[in-house]
């Protein structure tokens, strides 16, 4: 049977493409490794020498919150909406209340990585880091609370801001490392923190999921729907060489016979077609087919999933791997 592509949804969200997204994800899965070495290590001098390794990509990622937030401000604050998607999910935000808690996220953030470069200097005692920790942390467990609040700004429009509480929970692992290696009475804290992190990823997966099938328009579907790209594969399939052919003209001749053959074949040529539209996934406004046999074929499956369900998929998928690696 010939394979067909199809078009794979991926997790997307504004101003972020898969492959940042993956890289965020790779990053919190490195920033929880070093906090597991941190908390299981009995050496103290292991410990001081994994953050003095590690604390300045912990800042290179705190760096990265920040470019982050300032693109998303100034594309609120600017953007004339060109694009009928970014209209669409720009349409019911209040633009000084979410730049004014942007602009708060980013002030929170520098701060923090004001205190980690101080924890950084060579001639800093372990007892002015750990003094350096306290307002760090605090920060952190505002910028959490305010993620938290389901009736925030960022809450309201999870596809413009998951990225940002992605990169928060980047800089906040970052921030926890550092505490639990520079001092173990934040053992126990770090733990709750992380299963805060936690919680709030899944309220906000189920959030985002919401939103973006929203965006999705269900034109029609047509059941057990004749694919004629399958029909004509598996007429050139039985076409090969000459003598084939030959045959097989002589066959199609016989009107009876073609009936029979189709007969046969009918429920391999069907298809369950979801005739949508997904601006937000496609990137137009046009009408998509979604085959589900030939995803099913791609995916050596045999679900029939519908292109929705298919989407919510792919973000929980997306979500559950960020939970894990917390």
């Amino acid at each position: 049977m010939t394979s067909v592509h199809v078009y794979t949804p991926t997790a997307k969200f504004l101003l972020t493409d898969k492959e940042d997204t993956e890289d965020m994800v790779a990053d919190v899965k490195k920033i929880s490794e070093d906090i597991i070495k941190i908390l299981e290590s009995d050496a103290a001098g292991m410990v001081i020498d994994l953050f003095v390794t590690n604390g300045h990509i912990y800042l290179s990622y705190l760096a990265k919150v920040v470019k982050g937030v300032e693109m998303l401000d100034e594309f609120i604050e600017k953007h004339e909406k060109e694009e009928p998607i970014e209209e669409k999910l720009l349409r019911n935000i209040d633009r000084s209340i979410t730049i004014y808690a942007l602009n708060d996220l980013e002030s929170d953030i520098k701060s923090i990585e004001n205190r980690v470069k101080r924890m950084m200097k060579d001639d800093l005692s372990i007892e002015d880091r750990k003094r350096e920790v306290v307002p760090a942390f605090h920060s952190c467990q505002k910028i959490l609370f305010n993620f938290e609040k389901t009736d925030h700004v960022f809450y309201a429009h999870p596809l413009l801001t998951t990225p940002c509480l992605i990169g928060f929970i980047r800089c906040y692992l970052s921030v926890i490392a550092i505490a639990v290696s520079i001092d173990p009475t934040y053992n126990d804290e770090s733990i709750c923190e992380k299963e805060r992190l936690k919680k709030v990823l899944e309220v906000y997966k189920e959030n985002t999921i919401d939103a973006r099938l929203k965006i999705i328009e269900i034109i029609k579907i047509k059941e057990n729907a004749i694919d004629f790209t399958a029909v004509k594969s598996d007429i050139k399939e039985h076409m090969k060489d000459w003598k084939t052919i030959q045959h097989n003209a002589k066959r199609m001749l016989d009107f009876d016979m073609v009936k029979e053959r189709f007969k046969e074949k009918k429920s391999e040529f069907s298809r369950d077609l979801d005739i949508v539209r997904d601006e937000f996934g496609y990137g137009n406004k046009k009408k998509h087919t979604w085959n589900r046999k030939a995803w099913d074929q791609q995916n050596h499956t045999k679900d029939n999933l519908s292109y929705p369900m298919v989407v919510k998929m792919v973000y929980e998928a997306f979500f559950n791997d960020l939970i894990e690696c917390i």
